[in-house]
């Protein structure tokens, strides 16, 4: 299931646009393919680099493939995610937020990143080493936008320094469901 979700995701990495807000300046979408191609050169984090306790907050960006009025339209949104390691204490949460299009459309709203999981025994080859639910409301204009889905990814650098992956799931606009996905990258803030 990994490399299918894959195929779909990286795609998007290459995305490129003309106006768009800040992730770290200039272009958005420019940027997010920096920070995707930062993150994607370093080798995953073994797991015994992991830190062994207390909380890590990731700050980047995602690009979402949403199907809005019809059309796929790649959004980017800003990413927030803290990471609580440690023994039973392991928890993965954030949001989503501020989403643009290349072409200048916005959605209001906010995604909320919960009941995130850490898995020090994935192998990275196989599965990912940390899930979360993703969850929320967008709205461009009249219409309301139900998203679910599942952001996967790995813990990418020496100490978990970088994160990548890809988020992906259900999109429900007027009685009306069908498929997103997309890719993340952060880095972790000092």
């Amino acid at each position: 299931m990994r490399w299918i979700i894959l195929i779909f995701g990286l795609p998007l990495v290459g995305c490129g646009g003309a106006d768009g807000g800040d992730i770290g300046g200039g272009d958005r979408l420019a940027a997010f393919d920096r920070l995707a191609a930062d993150a994607a050169a370093l080798d995953v984090t073994a797991t015994a680099q992991f830190p062994m306790s207390g909380q890590v907050g990731y700050t980047g960006a995602a690009v979402l493939d949403l199907p809005i009025d019809g059309a796929r339209v790649a959004f980017i949104a800003d990413l927030v995610i803290r990471v609580s390691f440690g023994a039973g204490d392991a928890v993965v949460d954030g949001s989503l937020g501020a989403f643009t299009a290349d072409n200048g459309g916005t959605l209001a709203g906010a995604l909320a990143i919960s009941d995130g999981e850490i898995f020090e025994n994935a192998d990275p080859d196989l599965d990912y080493q940390f899930t979360a639910s993703v969850a929320g409301t967008l709205s461009d204009q009249a219409v309301a936008h139900g998203i679910s889905g599942t952001l996967a990814g790995d813990f990418r650098g020496r100490d978990a320094g970088a994160m990548a992956g890809v988020i992906f799931g259900d999109i429900t606009s007027e009685g009306m469901v069908d498929i997103f996905d997309g890719v993340f990258a952060g880095m972790r803030q000092p």
